[in-house]
């Protein structure tokens, strides 16, 4: 019988939900900290190929443009979040 991580490890698609999940969140320091975690995690994702590396680009300029000030800015980061989770990578 085969054997299956218990934890798989993140993905962009992954990492983008759990940031969308902080924004949502009421706190400010958890959403801080989650987006924190969701950043550390980026930069943490292996780079297999060329389609790879340009999703971890883009989701790192998405956590970067939460960061403000302009809502306007704020806006395409979430929007940028919500397109990377909802297309999964292929294996």
């Amino acid at each position: 019988m085969p054997h299956f991580p218990s934890r798989a490890e993140p993905d962009t698609a992954s990492i983008a939900s759990h940031a969308l999940c902080a924004l949502r969140r009421a706190g400010a320091s958890d959403r801080e900290e989650a987006l924190a975690k969701a950043e550390r995690q980026a930069y943490e994702l292996a780079v297999l190929d060329a389609s790879d590396a340009e999703r971890i680009e883009v989701l790192h300029g998405a956590l970067r443009a939460l960061a403000g000030p302009r809502q306007d800015q704020i806006q395409a980061g979430i929007y940028l979040l919500e397109h990377l989770a909802s297309c999964p990578q292929t294996v």
